[in-house]
Formats: structure tokens, sequence, C-alpha cells
């Protein structure tokens, strides 16, 4: 019964499921404001996120943060 569930859980995307199964840190990102912190004035920030596919690294910088990098350095693979 587990390998059933398992399989179906890794063949079937979450997206299929509406606004139930949507990433909650999208909402708290919709809250901010990407300019004010990734200004020159600030402290250099950088984000990771890794190609799940190939395995390599992708780092962002400052000017190229935005929603999706952030949503895409703190995903789970197997949900979202």
């Amino acid at each position: 019964m587990f390998t059933a569930l398992d399989a179906m859980q890794r063949s079937i995307t979450p997206y299929i499921y509406g606004p139930a199964m949507r990433n909650p840190l999208e909402n708290i990102l919709n809250q901010l404001h990407f300019d004010d912190i990734c200004s020159d004035a600030r402290p250099e920030v950088h984000i990771c996120a890794i190609n799940v596919r190939s395995g390599k690294i992708r780092v962002f910088t400052s000017a190229e943060i935005t929603q999706k990098a952030i949503m895409a350095s703190a995903c789970l693979p197997t949900l979202f």
C-alpha cells in the first residue's frame, strides 16, 4: 500500500489541486518589496537554487532576485 501511494504522489503534480496546494511562501513574498531589499545601498544578497535535473547550483545576486528565485531556493522537489 505504501509503495502504491508513494508512486502515485510522485507521478501526479500537486498543481492540479488548484489553490489548495499553492506554496505558502508565495503569500509572504507577495508582501515584500524586492527593490528595497536588493538595492545597492543594502548589503549584497545571494540566493542559491539547485536544478534538480542537472544537479547544478545557480546563484542569484541582488539584481536577479525575484519571487520565483526565492521560491526555487526553498523548494521541496517532491512537492513543488
